[in-house]
């Protein structure tokens, strides 16, 4: 009887894992085709190459270079 194959054997083959790694430390925040175009793969590689290395990226509701003075100031004029 034939069994169910639990867990894939085979290494990313598009993907060079170091250089991958290498790209991740140099640029953090580059989406994935950014990526893909530099390490001559496709996109759905480099989503695959995150998944394997266990990267997620979660988005935050707060902007980075948002002033929280200047949104107090605003709602303060919205709400007068």
């Amino acid at each position: 009887m034939l069994e169910r194959c639990k867990k894939r054997d085979k290494p990313a083959s598009k993907v060079n894992m170091d250089l991958f790694k290498k790209d991740i430390e140099e640029f953090p925040d580059d989406y994935q085709w950014e990526r893909a175009k530099r390490l001559n793969a496709m996109q759905p590689a480099i989503h695959y190459a995150l998944k394997c290395l266990n990267i997620s990226y979660k988005k935050t509701l707060k902007h980075p270079k948002a002033c929280a003075d200047k949104q107090m100031a605003f709602i303060t004029r919205i709400k007068a």
